[in-house]
């Protein structure tokens, strides 16, 4: 397979001073979410930066996570966010001492087995369902939590919002009042309540830690999902060099689509990245109203239609629609292929096969790639 010619570059740095970003919005405990290879970065990478930055809790979305964690010489308190109903890795995740969720009665059972001739009885948490409609207890099964969850050690319960979309605030407040009411009705029934989470990325940004014990944050600690707060810093971007550079006329079209009309004799850059590699990719709302929010930040927020060079010079974006190829304005810049240009890019959406490189205070501590 030929090499990428893109890297995704990661700043220790940043991710450094997201986490005390985080710290000082909570006094909460900082569980570290890594799923989907450390959203994207590396799960090693992550788990490296972040075990330095002092955090001492991980989330994973699967098992393979959760030991992959453990191979790489974590001891501590590990959350596997999804249920598993495999007997043998259930056997194998209690040996690890890896904390379950459990939202059905069904996941109990399968855990009750995988323990049966084991010292040691399950860790859990108890998932609850506010409005997400994924995992965890409804609110007509509350009631069975107790019975089905019998010689197994309950560490935590937690619920996960519904947290995009229209009337963002209005169904956080209606998802809170739900996990209480939960929490009430828990209680009174005899479970026990020791350590409770609901707040992620999006939730913290806006709303802070609602109270409770714990905060499950991933994408904020690259500095993704910040709700326009300042003082958290985008610590992943995507480097390519300019390949080649021609002048075009004005009244000329440029792009895939040919929808860029240029109003001046342009110098267009090409660049050897483009949406394969994850560029222009994006997670949007599919509401009308979320739509017409993307193109309003699109139109008046230029950083979106902007990249950087190493000089710090802003290069407009003319068109990034091509596979692999993405077209930019060098009118004025001095800049020449070879050049290496920075991308804002969604590293959840990147191509898994481009290189990495971790760079902090100025200093390579890994080069995955030449470059």
């Amino acid at each position: 397979m030929d090499k990428k010619e893109s890297r995704l570059v990661i700043r220790r740095d940043c991710i450094e001073n997201n986490v005390r970003a985080v710290r000082q919005l909570t006094g909460a405990r900082l569980m570290a979410v890594v799923k989907e290879d450390g959203y994207g970065i590396g799960i090693a990478s992550a788990y490296r930066i972040l075990s330095g930055c002092g955090v001492d809790f991980f989330c994973v979305g699967t098992p393979r996570e959760a030991l992959t964690l453990r191979n790489l010489g974590f001891s501590g308190d590990i959350l596997l966010l999804t249920p598993e109903y495999s007997l043998p890795l259930c056997s194998q995740l209690l040996e690890e001492n890896i904390i379950f969720m459990v939202g059905n009665s069904r996941q109990a059972d399968v855990l009750r087995q995988a323990s049966r001739g084991m010292r040691r009885s399950p860790r859990i948490h108890i998932k609850i369902d506010t409005g997400l409609g994924r995992y965890g207890f409804f609110r007509d099964t509350l009631l069975t939590v107790k019975f089905c969850t019998l010689d197994m050690n309950i560490e935590g319960i937690y619920t996960h919002f519904a947290s995009c979309g229209r009337n963002y605030r209005k169904n956080i407040l209606l998802q809170k009042q739900r996990f209480d009411q939960a929490l009430k009705i828990l209680e009174e029934s005899g479970v026990p309540v020791p350590f409770v989470h609901a707040a992620a990325s999006r939730t913290l940004a806006w709303a802070g830690d609602l109270g409770y014990d714990g905060v499950r944050i991933g994408s904020l600690l690259l500095g993704k999902e910040t709700e326009g707060r300042a003082d958290f810093q985008d610590a992943v971007r995507l480097e390519a060099k300019i390949c080649e550079k021609k002048w075009y006329p004005a009244g000329e079209y440029a792009g895939y689509r040919r929808d860029v009309k240029l109003k001046r004799d342009s110098l267009i850059g090409v660049v050897r990245a483009g949406c394969g590699d994850g560029l222009g990719l994006a997670r949007q709302s599919r509401e009308p109203l979320g739509l017409l929010r993307h193109a309003v930040r699109n139109m008046f927020f230029p950083d979106h239609a902007y990249c950087l060079s190493r000089n710090g010079s802003r290069v407009p974006i003319l068109d990034n629609t091509g596979t692999g190829h993405t077209l930019v304005d060098l009118t004025g810049l001095g800049l020449n292929p070879g050049d290496v240009l920075s991308f804002r890019i969604n590293p959840l959406l990147a191509d898994p096969d481009i290189p990495k490189i971790i760079v902090g205070d100025g200093e390579e501590m890994k080069d995955a790639a030449s470059f």
